[in-house]
C-alpha cells in the first residue's frame, strides 16, 4: 500500500512540474541563430555617410565619398590676369550635368586680348573686318581705359563620370563682357584731330563661345573645397565703334585731317583660347 501511494504521489509531482514549465501559447518562438554571435556587430556602428554606411550607399546624395554636394560657389583667379574679378556658382542639374554662371567686373583693359588684336592685326587675320579707320588693335593698344563694364559667363558641363563635381568634364560656355576706352590720344599717334565735338569714347563690347575641357577634384572635410583646371577654344566676336577719316578743305587753301566717329558700330571675329584654375567651396 505504501508503495501505491508514492508511485501516485510521484507521478502527480512530475506532471505538475511539467505544466509549470511549459511556454504559453501566445509566447513567439525564438529564433535560431547559426553560428557564433559577434559582439561587435551590436556595438559597433558606421559613422553616417561614411565609406562603410550602407544607408549613404543607396542615398543618390552620397554617390560619391568626398562628393556629398549638389552645389559649389566659385572663384577664378586666372581671370585677375585679364582684369576681371567674378564670381560664380555651380549646380548639379540631373546625373552628371551640372550649369554654371559667374558673374563680375572689368576694371581694366583686358591686355591679353589687346595682344592678340595686335598679333592677329600683324598677320592678315582672315576673321577680322577693317570698315572703321581706326582698328581695333590701335583702339586697345592706344586707347585709355575710362570705365569698365560686367563680366559674365555661362555654361553647361557634361563629367565623363557619373560623379558631378570631380573628374573629367566637357564644358560649352559663352561669356560677356565690355570696358570704354579713351581715344583721344590715338589722333596724336597717327597724325589727325578728331572732328570738334565727336565723342572719342569707345566701348569694347566681347561676346565669347568656347568648348572647354578640364578636370576636377575635391577634397572632404569640414570644408568641401573643388580645385578644377581647365583649357578651351573658342570665337569671339568683338563690338566696337567705327570711326570715318574725312580731310577737310579750310579757308588757306590747305587741308586738315579728321577723325569722325559715324555712331555705328562694328563686329570683329576672332580665334580665342583659355585657360586656368578656379577654385570652389561645395555645400
Amino acid at each position: 500500500m505504501k508503495s501505491i501511494i508514492l508511485t501516485i504521489s510521484l507521478f502527480l509531482s512530475i506532471s505538475l512540474l511539467a505544466q509549470n514549465n511549459k511556454k504559453p501559447a501566445s509566447t513567439p518562438a525564438s529564433k535560431s541563430v547559426s553560428g557564433p554571435v559577434n559582439e561587435l556587430d551590436n556595438t559597433y556602428t558606421p559613422l553616417k555617410n561614411s565609406l562603410f554606411d550602407e544607408n549613404a550607399k543607396k542615398n543618390e546624395q552620397y554617390s560619391s565619398y568626398s562628393v556629398d554636394f549638389k552645389n559649389a560657389i566659385k572663384f577664378n583667379p586666372f581671370l585677375l590676369v585679364r582684369s576681371t574679378i567674378a564670381f560664380g556658382y555651380e549646380r548639379k542639374l540631373v546625373g552628371n550635368l551640372t550649369g554654371s554662371v559667374f558673374l563680375g567686373y572689368n576694371y581694366k583693359r583686358d591686355w591679353i586680348q589687346t595682344i592678340g588684336a595686335v598679333v592677329s592685326s600683324n598677320e592678315g587675320d582672315l576673321l577680322s573686318s577693317n570698315v572703321s579707320d581706326i582698328g581695333l588693335a590701335s583702339m586697345l593698344e592706344s586707347g585709355v581705359y575710362k570705365n569698365g563694364g560686367i563680366y559674365s559667363s555661362f555654361g553647361l558641363k557634361l563629367y565623363t563620370e557619373d560623379t558631378p563635381f570631380e573628374g573629367s568634364y566637357f564644358e560649352i560656355q559663352t561669356r560677356l563682357n565690355n570696358y570704354t576706352l579713351d581715344l583721344g590720344s590715338v589722333s596724336n599717334d597717327l597724325g589727325y584731330d578728331f572732328t570738334p565735338g565727336t565723342i572719342t569714347d569707345v566701348k569694347i563690347k566681347n561676346t565669347s563661345g568656347y568648348l572647354i575641357w578640364g578636370s576636377q577634384f575635391c577634397t572632404s572635410g569640414t570644408i568641401k573645397a573643388t580645385h578644377e583646371f581647365y583649357t578651351g577654344v573658342g570665337i569671339r566676336s568683338t563690338s566696337y565703334d567705327i570711326f570715318s577719316y574725312k580731310e577737310v578743305d579750310n579757308d588757306t587753301g590747305s587741308t586738315n585731317s579728321f577723325i569722325t566717329n559715324t555712331g555705328n558700330r562694328e563686329n570683329t571675329l576672332g580665334f580665342s583660347f583659355i585657360m586656368g584654375y578656379i577654385f570652389g567651396i561645395g555645400f
